[in-house]
């Protein structure tokens, strides 16, 4: 799973600014809660963030759609959430590490989009381990969401032009 995360680092140089700035991401989104309850809250304020302000993010959701379509085709899944609930507790066990690693990584160096992308992804994943039935509907609308951003990502990429 290791490369799916680490080719974001290959990325033009990534601008922090407007609503994804460092400051907004933190403070909307703190280390991953402990309960039920918290999780529903971080839950609903990434749906909210995604659909009001980082869906009009180009770069954030092409990072989005990237890592997805990547973790999709490396496990041969053909949607985010076909990836979400088949991948099993080791892997995603892994891959919650490396993402916060990454993602503290990201955030280090100033990489605001990087971050808000690998924590939309975390999220997702993170929901799979979640009973309350109202987190489940939550994490269903973020996996719709994040299948259009992958979808989307995979028409873009069939469109570009040769180099």
């Amino acid at each position: 799973m290791r490369t799916a995360v680490a080719d974001l680092g290959a990325a033009a140089p990534l601008r922090v600014e407007g609503k994804l700035s460092l400051e907004t991401i933190t403070k909307a989104c703190p280390p991953m809660p402990e309960t039920s309850e918290d999780f529903k809250q971080r839950l609903a304020a990434v749906l909210v963030d995604l659909r009001q302000e980082g869906i009009n993010d180009g770069e954030a959701m092409f990072l989005i759609g990237r890592v997805a379509t990547r973790l999709c085709e490396k496990t041969g899944q053909p949607t985010w959430t076909a990836f979400r609930q088949h991948i099993s507790r080791n892997d995603y066990d892994t891959l919650m590490r490396e993402f916060q690693r990454d993602g503290n990584e990201a955030y280090s160096q100033g990489k605001g989009k990087i971050v808000y992308a690998l924590q939309a992804l975390s999220v997702s994943l993170a929901a799979k381990v979640q009973t309350d039935p109202e987190t489940q509907q939550g994490a269903k609308l973020l996996d719709g969401l994040i299948d259009r951003i992958v979808a989307n990502y995979k028409r873009q990429m069939q469109n570009k032009p040769a180099s």
